[in-house]
């Protein structure tokens, strides 16, 4: 799991990419010398760091299909279908269920 970004961040990253939609790409490297370039937080190289790779990242979600950007696989009770429980629901209590007495 990743560490999460500042919002000053995410607000610059959003501005940057608006007003250049077509100079960022997905590379780290290649955002991170296009920054160097429009002198963009000079003083802080971590920050600089994490700017290129919040832009990395905006332009790889905008690129993506919708269908890729789910984060888990879509299951049966996501797309609305009745899951199946069998016959547990006529076993009675929990303890019957399990073999107990």
């Amino acid at each position: 799991m990743g560490r999460v970004k500042g919002r000053h961040i995410k607000v610059l990253a959003r501005k940057l990419i608006e007003k250049n939609p077509t100079v960022f790409t997905e590379r780290f490297s290649d955002n991170k010398l296009k920054l160097k370039e429009f002198r963009i937080m000079e003083g802080s190289r971590e920050e600089q760091n994490k700017l290129a790779g919040e832009i990395g990242n905006r332009v790889k979600r905008k690129n993506k299909p919708r269908d890729e950007m789910r984060s888990r696989p879509q299951r049966d009770w996501d797309r609305g279908e009745r899951r199946d429980y069998g016959d547990r629901r006529d076993r009675g209590d929990r303890g019957e269920r399990r073999g107990y007495r």
